[in-house]
């Protein structure tokens, strides 16, 4: 009778240490050997989330500097900017490319018979602002989107998808600024932006905000025919301004502005066009 019942005991640590198929997950316990996974051969088979593409800091010069990291030309032909003229970003690496898939993935085995690990917590921002700092600060900034629950850092930096890195024309080599501006799709070029704000609230209200005597909104006269980037202006991850403006714009140049019950006045030089103390003023009535 002992033996019998030692046998019945013994029966489930047989079937838990029985193989699984290959490709499949072995079967669930309570202490998962995990040791047989290899991060480091992830590539081999998600090959786009180390795509071989810049890096911000190489399309965008450091605050105060017109000089980029590297020439456009050292990836493209002249030829290759013809088919950028709609779409004013350029893919950069995408979040997965720069840090360890154990960061965010779970240690679990895996293959292509079985879906993959999905990452740990909410993913919000506790792994990014371990190396992004400045960041953390400008999302606890005064005028921020931090505070939006609805908002999160891979809404607008897809894990394993390149990033769009705004592209102003005076970054781009003489040669190519005719060429480039000779078509615009604001929609697409500010897609990330207008997937929340919408396009008639901002571009078309004359109530409040960037407008003046209730007659002009400043938003659509530079976006749609300035051809001016909603993130040139304004930093997405947050400021000490009003409107999360910007000190310094994405080409280097210093931006001065001064806020006003009614409005508000700027000095910049952007796009070739110096604005000495331009001031906006709202009539509300």
């Amino acid at each position: 009778m002992r033996a019998v019942l030692a046998a019945l005991c013994l029966l489930p640590l047989a079937l838990s240490q029985q193989t699984a198929p290959p490709g499949e997950v072995p079967a669930a316990s309570a202490t998962p050997d995990t040791t047989a996974t290899n991060w480091t051969a992830c590539a081999d088979c998600h090959p786009d989330a180390n795509a071989d593409l810049p890096r911000l800091s190489q399309l965008r010069p450091p605050s105060g500097d017109t000089q980029l990291e590297q020439s456009c030309y050292t990836c493209h032909e002249p030829i290759d900017f013809a088919g950028l003229h709609n779409d004013w970003r350029h893919p950069v690496l995408p979040v997965g490319s720069h840090i360890p898939c154990s960061s965010c993935h779970p240690a679990a085995e895996h293959g292509k018979g079985a879906p993959p690990p999905l990452p740990t917590g909410d993913y919000k921002a506790e792994g990014c602002f371990a190396c992004h700092r400045n960041v953390e600060l400008e999302m606890n900034s005064f005028f921020t989107h931090g505070g939006e629950p609805s908002v999160t850092c891979r809404g607008c930096h897809p894990s394993h998808e390149p990033l769009a890195a705004a592209l102003p024309s005076p970054l781009l080599p003489a040669a190519e600024r005719d060429r480039w501006q000779s078509a615009y799709d604001w929609y697409t070029s500010n897609a990330d932006c207008l997937r929340c704000h919408a396009p008639a609230a901002l571009l078309l209200d004359t109530r409040r905000g960037f407008v003046t005597v209730n007659t002009v909104n400043y938003h659509d006269l530079h976006v749609l025919r300035g051809r001016v980037l909603c993130i040139e202006c304004h930093n997405p991850h947050g400021s000490i301004r009003q409107g999360m403006l910007r000190s310094v714009l994405l080409t280097g140049e210093a931006l001065s502005y001064f806020s006003r019950i009614d409005g508000g006045s700027c000095a910049v030089a952007c796009h070739g066009v110096a604005h000495e103390n331009w001031q906006y003023t709202n009539h509300l009535f």
